[in-house]
């Protein structure tokens, strides 16, 4: 819903590739604001996670590294993924300026000065996407972040019945437990469905 808003909106529809690429790629935003051309393989169809951009005070652009060790991966991309970042280079190509932080160039996401994007500017932007969707509807959305955005990825990708061990890389968890925490609200429906193929169950007879 707060996707077809997004995409409909003559305000925010500027922004629906950039929304549709963190939900479908589960990048923290920092990461996301650290994506640079050389970041993406469209032979493989992967995405080079290597690095985190942050605007420090005084406005200072820093590539540093990753949250955790286990930040630095290879996120496979789907096919709207692959066509979204596809579109966005060849779209990036146009554009004359460029900026240069840590040695990195070639940054996807600009703003409007033509600086690369931040996590605040990502995170300004969602809540006043929110507030205009809340105004005009009768759903009333309560918390939408960037990192909801993360969340969803990853809690459509365990619903889908991904290993725990793959979905922790995918998502860069150094932590098992904070992956394992996306399958604790399916873990009973999931069991009780396992154990149903091997056994006759006496709860599907009562349906």
């Amino acid at each position: 819903m707060f996707l077809g808003f997004i995409k409909n909106s003559k305000t925010y529809s500027k922004y629906y590739d950039e929304i549709v690429l963190l939900l479908k790629t589960g990048l923290r935003i920092s990461e996301f604001c650290a994506i640079t051309e050389k970041s993406l393989d469209f032979d493989k169809g992967i995405i080079h996670v290597d690095y985190q951009l942050q605007k420090e005070k005084g406005g200072v652009y820093v590539m540093g590294p990753l949250k955790t060790k286990s930040g630095k991966r290879e996120v496979p991309m789907s096919v709207e993924v692959y066509d979204t970042f596809f579109r966005i280079v060849e779209k990036r190509k146009e554009q004359n300026i460029d900026w240069v932080v840590d040695g990195h160039s070639g940054f996807l996401f600009l703003d409007k000065d033509m600086k690369p994007k931040t996590a605040l500017h990502y995170e300004k932007m969602v809540q006043r996407a929110k507030t205009e969707f809340n105004e005009t509807h009768e759903y009333q959305l309560k918390i939408v972040t960037p990192h909801v955005f993360r969340h969803t990825f990853c809690t459509e990708l365990a619903e889908a019945g991904m290993l725990p061990q793959n979905l922790q890389y995918i998502m860069g968890h150094a932590d098992f437990g904070t992956t394992m925490k996306y399958y604790v609200d399916k873990k009973a429906e999931t069991a009780n469905k396992a154990m149903g193929e091997v056994v006759p169950l006496a709860m599907n007879k009562m349906a």
